[in-house]
Order: structure tokens, then C-alpha cells, then sequence
């Protein structure tokens, strides 16, 4: 498994919410899966409401 970190923005009510979240997963493809399941069932976002600006994979515990 690796570790990536990913930045973004979600709409919480009228304004937008930054994050960064480091997330386990095989490729970026399920990270993103991963994260849209994450803030869906936590803040109740839809997955139009939310915008990656970055993902970045971290190795060895560094970015």
C-alpha cells in the first residue's frame, strides 16, 4: 500500500472548505474513491461539491 496526501476544497453551507487528507491506497484512482466516501459520509458532501487541487504520493514518509 502507499500513502498519498491529498489537498483540495469541499462547499460546507455557503463557503468553501480547504482540507488535506492522507490517505492508504493502491493508485491514485482509489485514493480519490476513497476521499469522495470519506467526506461524503462524514460532512454529507456530494461529489460535484468537492474539488482536488493535488495529490501527492509519500514515500518513506516524506513527501
Amino acid at each position: 500500500m502507499k500513502s498519498f496526501e491529498v489537498h483540495g476544497t469541499f462547499r460546507m453551507g455557503d463557503r468553501m472548505q480547504k482540507f488535506t487528507k492522507i490517505i492508504n491506497g493502491m493508485n491514485e484512482k482509489s485514493v480519490i474513491e476513497k476521499l469522495y466516501c470519506d467526506l461524503g459520509s462524514r460532512h454529507r458532501v456530494k461529489r460535484n461539491n468537492i474539488k482536488i487541487i493535488k495529490i501527492e504520493e509519500i514515500k518513506n514518509g516524506k513527501k
